[in-house]
């Protein structure tokens, strides 16, 4: 049986994510970065489900003077992918998931776009290898108002991290400014119509315009 190893932030994509492959031979790994006032809270909700659940699980605890300098984004990242990369191979995991939605491809994609980066993809794949983990991302195709509304049907606890709505990151800036503007607009668009309007965009077959 294939053992996955699912990267859980205690917010409601995850938490999805998390109720969805219960019954799977998991193992949960959770940050607590120490950086926002209701981080416990986040650290509680992923660790009395799994108990509740009899799931193993791994907590990274991380403190505000662990950051130095540069790109806290960047060294979060950084943190994390490398203690997901630990408890992979400690419990010989084969693939390791994420609760990427479809909100997050459009965010990635027009960040993407914005930096004027050479890529060849815009947008984030489903399945990809980084660090030597196969990562699947089984919420790619679906949006973050899909996942709310089944969180609350089937009662999956979660918390919402406050910071998404905050205008000091730009992929912030890019979901409140351009996202639900360009969904509402286009409220059939699946995963892939988006790969085609990025790809489209990329190759300046057309301009965006909202």
């Amino acid at each position: 049986m294939k053992k996955y190893l699912l990267a859980i932030s205690g917010g409601p994509d995850s938490m999805y994510l998390l109720n969805k492959y219960k019954n799977k031979d998991i193992v949960v790994a959770h940050v607590n970065y120490g950086i926002r006032e209701d981080a416990e809270l986040d650290t509680k909700i992923v660790s009395d489900f799994c108990i509740k659940n009899n799931i193993k699980f791994e907590i990274l605890r991380l403190q505000k003077t662990d950051f130095k300098t540069g790109n806290f984004q960047d060294w979060a990242r950084e943190q994390r992918y490398d203690f997901f990369k630990r408890i992979y191979k400690k419990y010989n995991c084969q693939t390791l998931l994420t609760a990427h939605h479809l909100d997050d491809f459009f965010e990635t994609a027009m960040m993407q776009k914005n930096s004027q980066r050479k890529a060849l993809f815009f947008g984030i794949k489903q399945k990809n290898i980084i660090k030597n983990m196969i990562i699947e991302r089984p919420l790619i195709k679906m949006f973050k108002s899909q996942i709310l509304r089944k969180c609350i049907k089937y009662q999956i606890p979660f918390n919402d991290d406050y910071t998404n709505f905050q205008t000091t990151y730009q992929r912030n800036i890019i979901r409140m400014n351009y996202k639900n503007k360009f969904i509402q607009k286009n409220s059939k668009f699946g995963v892939l119509n988006l790969e085609t309007f990025f790809w489209k965009l990329k190759k300046n077959k057309f301009k965006n315009n909202f």
